[in-house]
């Protein structure tokens, strides 16, 4: 790697250029984060990137890091891969060149405080936080009513969203009461631990509200540098919003839908 002749003019030109948005999204069980994701990666671009996947989706691309990984994880009675070993991952996809040409969206992750740290230290700042609320009945209603046709993984719900006649349809173990009760228990002592460590980009966002709704709260919050660096009125920050103004007449009516499960523990859905 060539060395700059001017090192220090190097940097600030460096400094001057807009970084394209870097996003998490979360939320507690039954949060339909993969829908938010799926839409922001179609319509502004963004990567979406999984969290629990990283070591399949790496190993598959080729990676020896990923092939590590997935290795590590096979030989697990429990399938994780260690903090430092994921956070490689997860470094090796955030700076890879899709993700700095384009930014990102990631899904669970991180997990715990310790990861949250560990990812800032390694320079991995998100330029927002999304966090979609729901109360803990609203959960339970959710999940509660939840049937998932083994057949081809698709989702309903008995009343929002009905089977059709005669479908084969289940209603998973880890959305039965008693596990839900854990699962929320588990989601809710983890974000007291995690969310701190981001709350000058964190937003809190009504989770309740219907996909396309949602998207259009969520839209103007996808900005490509943290608001204190970039603040109202500054040019940054007219530059974005005029570019995402633009993208977003321009992309409207391309949808991608999908319901998945996402919270900070890979384990919940």
């Amino acid at each position: 790697v060539q060395k700059p002749a001017d090192p220090l003019s190097h940097l600030i030109e460096a400094l001057k250029k807009d970084r394209p948005p870097r996003v998490i999204i979360t939320g507690p069980p039954a949060a339909d984060t993969r829908s938010q994701c799926e839409l922001i990666s179609s319509r502004i671009g963004l990567v979406h990137v999984y969290g629990p996947d990283l070591a399949r989706d790496s190993a598959n691309a080729g990676s020896a890091l990923g092939l590590k990984a997935k290795g590590v994880a096979d030989s697990s009675t429990t399938g994780e891969i260690p903090d430092d070993l994921m956070l490689d991952l997860l470094k090796e996809k955030l700076n890879s060149e899709e993700c700095l040409s384009n930014g990102y969206v990631l899904e669970g992750y991180p997990n715990t405080a310790m990861q949250a740290r560990a990812m800032l230290a390694a320079g991995l700042l998100p330029s927002r936080v999304l966090v979609l609320q729901l109360d803990d009945e609203e959960v339970k209603r959710r999940l509660d009513g939840r049937r998932v046709d083994n057949a081809n993984n698709k989702v309903y719900h008995l009343t929002d969203a009905p089977p059709p006649a005669g479908a084969d349809v289940v209603h998973r173990e880890d959305d039965k009461p008693e596990q839900v009760e854990l699962r929320l228990a588990a989601y809710r002592q983890a974000a007291a631990a995690v969310l701190p460590h981001f709350r000058k980009v964190l937003r809190e966002l009504d989770g309740t509200l219907k996909k396309e709704v949602l998207y259009r709260v969520v839209d103007p919050l996808i900005t490509p540098e943290m608001p204190s660096r970039a603040p109202r009125g500054s040019a940054r920050g007219r530059r974005a919003r005029s570019t995402r103004a633009s993208s977003s007449s321009s992309s409207c009516g391309r949808c991608c839908c999908g319901r998945g499960r996402s919270t900070w523990c890979s384990s919940a859905g």
